[in-house]
């Protein structure tokens, strides 16, 4: 993802939990990127709430269906977003999922239910410089 953030110039990379990431899939882009690790939920919740006060807007990325869902094609973004994607095997937790904006969703048409992190985050972020005009 930090890899991903580099290509498309996002302005930085937040994760939380209590491991940090293995440096090594990044390829050396986490030396030009802004990353930031916050160690506990309640951190990560406050810098969000935080952003939302200067208009950034809180998305996170789920397959799963909620009444909050907008598939991608259709979903318009605001230029000032925070994007949430989860972990490959569990997904965003509940408390990130309820305190969402919105939620955006890649439709697929095959058998799998959802992409690795790492494809999901080049689909977003193509597919929110086209929309936002940067490219």
């Amino acid at each position: 993802i930090i890899r991903v953030c580099n290509a498309f110039a996002c302005e930085g990379v937040m994760y939380s939990g209590f491991r940090k990431f293995d440096p090594r899939g990044a390829v050396g882009t986490l030396h030009y990127e802004n990353v930031q690790h916050y160690t506990t939920p309640a951190l990560f919740i406050n810098i969000i709430n935080m952003a939302r006060d200067f208009g950034y807007e809180f998305v996170v990325a789920e397959s799963d269906h909620y009444a909050k869902s907008e598939f991608l094609p259709g979903f318009q973004w605001n230029p000032k977003t925070i994007l949430m994607l989860g972990e490959e095997s569990v997904g965003v937790p509940q408390e990130y999922i309820d305190m969402a904006d919105r939620i955006v969703s890649i439709p697929m048409l095959g058998s799998v239910r959802s992409l690795n992190v790492a494809s999901s985050a080049h689909i977003l972020a193509y597919d929110y410089q086209i929309k936002t005009g940067r490219f």
